[in-house]
């Protein structure tokens, strides 16, 4: 834009014939002189300023090109380093993944072998063993069943002082009647 407006001409171009006339030497001289005057004062200097200019805007694109290309490569040094790193975390993953694969089934193996083996003891021992599991199970029932108690008396405590404080705060009131009433059926 700016070297369109350099290229635009303030004077129109020099007249370089006039009609069909012929003109004298020196009248031809003058003009000639004239003509190229104002292209050396008009035209080769705009032209000038804008080859500058171009020139300038060259060397800038140049320098923003070779800035560009640098950060480009080092952009493409980084995308290689993070896709290396990628890769190496993906492989230790995978280590990883297969490690604690084969722990699980270690495990398992453990647990298997501990469940299905039978252990080695004598009946009298096999028979404790079997008292003893029988006396857990009713000792976890009886604190289930002890839980369960406390829990219904604390509800029956908080019921019977419910039902004590609601009784405190209705008073019978009888009328003399309603207490003759009372009194005589009382007394029969």
């Amino acid at each position: 834009m700016y070297i369109k407006r350099l290229l635009r001409r303030e004077v129109s171009q020099p007249i370089t014939k006039i009609g069909s006339r012929s003109m004298s030497l020196s009248e031809s001289l003058e003009f000639l002189y004239h003509a190229t005057n104002i292209f050396r004062t008009q035209h080769f200097v705009q032209h000038d300023k804008v080859r500058e200019e171009i020139s300038k805007k060259v060397r800038a694109l140049k320098a923003l090109k070779t800035h560009l290309l640098k950060e480009l490569d080092t952009l493409m040094e980084t995308k290689k380093e993070l896709r290396h790193t990628a890769e190496h975390l993906a492989e230790q993953y995978e280590d990883i993944n297969d490690k604690q694969k084969e722990l699980a089934r270690r495990a398992e193996e453990a647990l298997r072998l501990v469940n299905y083996k039978e252990p080695l003891m004598t009946s009298v021992e096999r028979a404790e063993a079997e008292e003893l599991k029988k006396m857990s199970i009713k000792i976890h029932d009886m604190q289930i069943r002890l839980e369960q108690l406390k829990k219904k008396s604390v509800q029956q405590i908080k019921h019977a002082d419910v039902t004590e404080s609601n009784e405190k705060r209705k008073e019978i009131v009888f009328t003399r009647s309603q207490e003759k009433a009372t009194k005589e059926t009382l007394s029969q």
